[in-house]
């Protein structure tokens, strides 16, 4: 436990630093203290945890190819490193310290100047992967933002262990590590495990604030905050979120009187200061540059760490452009309100799905009592999936709930104190613990596609869900051995993303690919069939992008020959093999009343 400051600037009237230290005391699990041998396992236990997290990660990422993101940030960081120019537009996609973090390999490297100033994301990222045939930079870029993703698990040990003791902070760390949505997105040259790492940190930091005001916490806190800010843009939503929950945590912790003016400046005036940090950190990283850029409307702004600003307000005209989003054999321009809930529903293991459900439904019978401090584990994540629900105009992926996703694994830790109490308790998380395991495990490395059990897993992922859900262009390489190991010289091929696949040498006649880089391949010599063998991205196949839905509805009515890392449908036109039922999907659909019994079963991918 923090010792309590000695001097606090943040500390109500009337409350003493006993009073505060007492607080703080009552309100973790009375556990004697463990001798040294208890405390060497508690390390080794976490140690392991997280070198399997690594471990897992490492392997996986080194059997995909880019993703579609992945190869239009390369190079911009580097750019911006040599130039400190921000004339490339790739280089304002996200905030300076996550574009220069992850592009630090590249420094090392020699190659033509054109390389890195070239104006085409897509093909820049080719030509700085192809520099490497066995994608080597592309992973040592990927692996700098390793250090972030272990940083959140420790953070989410020591959290959950400061609230439910060790127990609870290993239940919180062996979720944390087998969680396939995680391990899908920690090694990806994306800023959302950064994010989430400092998201985290921030509401930890809140939290500690909260419980032992003073300097050094408040430090630590804009510290968090302002790393926060310089990891992705959507940070700067957060922000509400974060201070939303501590109002609401010293409110039912009876520190704010509703009914007093005064004590809501009293315990709300660290939030001036801690945005003031965390600006002045956001402004030192953009070397306290003060410029201007011009909005859409033509009104010019000139602001300190210009940009910024500039980059958020692309990202957010970015977010109201037109989409086209894919659920349940469904299209819309808009989205649905229930969208994130399918998505959490079956993208979430369904062990780790239960145990939230106890929590909620069975907190009594488990001898568990709610407490105040689990409102900056619960509400951020709440909050979060209610704008995304109801307010957001983008539907495309899970990670948009990693950054407060982390949060719930903390909440697990719950279940720390229940497994000293109670046999049946401890057979049951011990179960549901490897069933994640295994689930994991089996599902290696295709944590990018991963489905739970709710509808049959990975394979059936393509009926439910697409883009970044389960196809992000990740697959050229295991296309590329699948080809190999069953004597397949040449496909036809509809590709999502913007890996070249002739870097993997994968010989291919072009077949129509939305929002793709794919280039057209050479028109096939005079007297040569096009090849018997096609491979669709699920994306291409769902016609997500197409203005045309049914575009490659003549596929709808087989059923795949084989499914090439759960993203890429492959089918053999001389073996096809036609569907005879409805996918589950439909069904639903049906069910709910979302389409009519009559809809016939190739009418939805």
């Amino acid at each position: 436990m923090e010792a309590v400051p000695k001097m606090s600037r943040f500390r109500r009237p009337g409350s003493s630093l006993n009073s505060g230290k007492m607080e703080t005391q009552s309100s973790l699990p009375q556990t004697s203290a463990a001798p040294p041998a208890g405390k060497n396992w508690i390390r080794l236990s976490v140690l392991v945890l997280l070198l399997s997290f690594v471990t897992l990660c490492v392997t996986s990422a080194w059997q995909k190819s880019a993703t579609y993101d992945e190869t239009h940030y390369l190079g911009a960081g580097n750019y911006l490193v040599k130039t400190h120019r921000w004339d490339l537009p790739d280089s304002l996609l996200h905030p300076v310290f996550w574009t220069v973090w992850h592009d630090l390999p590249l420094l090392t490297v020699s190659c033509p100047k054109n390389v890195w100033v070239e104006p085409d994301g897509t093909i820049r990222g080719q030509e700085i992967i192809a520099l490497r045939p066995d994608d080597a930079l592309l992973n040592a870029c990927r692996f700098t933002l390793l250090p972030f993703a272990v940083a959140l698990g420790l953070i989410v040990f020591c959290w959950s262990q400061k609230l439910y003791g060790d127990a609870g902070g290993l239940v919180s760390l062996v979720f944390f590590c087998f969680c396939p949505n995680l391990l899908a997105h920690a090694p990806l040259i994306t800023p959302d495990l950064t994010l989430s790492c400092f998201a985290v940190l921030t509401a930890w930091r809140l939290w500690s604030l909260a419980k032992n005001p003073g300097v050094r916490n408040l430090l630590y806190a804009g510290l968090a905050l302002g790393l926060m800010l310089l990891s992705k843009y959507t940070a700067l939503l957060l922000v509400p979120f974060f201070f939303a929950t501590d109002f609401a945590y010293r409110t039912v912790a009876g520190q704010i009187h509703l009914h007093s003016p005064g004590s809501l400046w009293q315990e709300l005036r660290h939030w001036p200061v801690l945005l003031g940090m965390g600006f002045l950190l956001v402004w030192a990283a953009y070397g306290f540059q003060v410029g201007g850029f011009a909005l859409p409307s033509g009104r010019w702004l000139t602001l300190p760490a210009a940009p910024y600003f500039q980059g958020a307000v692309f990202q957010y005209l970015q977010s109201r452009s037109p989409h086209s989003f894919f659920l349940m054999g469904m299209h819309s321009s808009t989205g649905w309100w229930y969208y994130f809930l399918v998505v959490c529903l079956i993208k979430i293991p369904v062990a780790i799905l239960i145990l939230l459900a106890g929590l909620v439904l069975a907190r009594r019978k488990l001898g568990m009592t709610w407490r105040p401090n689990e409102l900056y584990l619960v509400m951020p994540f709440v909050l979060m999936f209610i704008y995304l629900s109801f307010f957001n105009t983008i539907q495309n992926g899970f990670r948009y709930l990693l950054p407060v996703y982390p949060l719930l694994f903390i909440w697990l830790g719950n279940y720390g104190a229940a497994l000293r109490r109670s046999v049946v308790t401890r057979i049951a998380v011990g179960f549901l613990a490897f069933w994640t395991i295994a689930g994991t495990l089996r599902t290696w490395p295709d944590y990018l596609a991963y489905f739970n059990e709710f509808i049959g897993g990975p394979r059936n992922g393509y009926h439910w869900l697409g883009d970044s859900n389960l196809d992000w262009g990740q697959d050229l390489k295991e296309l590329k051995c699948f080809m190999v190991q069953h004597g397949i010289d040449r496909v036809q091929l509809s590709y999502f993303g913007t890996a070249d696949p002739a870097h993997y040498g994968i010989d291919y006649e072009y077949l129509p690919s939305a929002n793709s880089g794919l280039r057209p391949s050479p028109a096939l010599r005079e007297g040569k069939s096009p090849s018997r063998f096609v491979a669709l991205s699920a994306y291409q196949y769902q016609g997500i992008d197409f203005q045309d839905k049914d575009f490659y509805r003549f596929f709808y009515q087989y059923v795949p020959n084989d499914l090439i890392g759960r993203s890429i449908l492959f089918f053999d036109l001389k073996a096809l093999t036609p569907r005879t039922q409805a996918p589950l999907p439909l069904r639903v659909r049906q069910l709910v009343g979302l389409a009519t019994n009559a809809t016939p079963i190739v009418s939805c991918p």
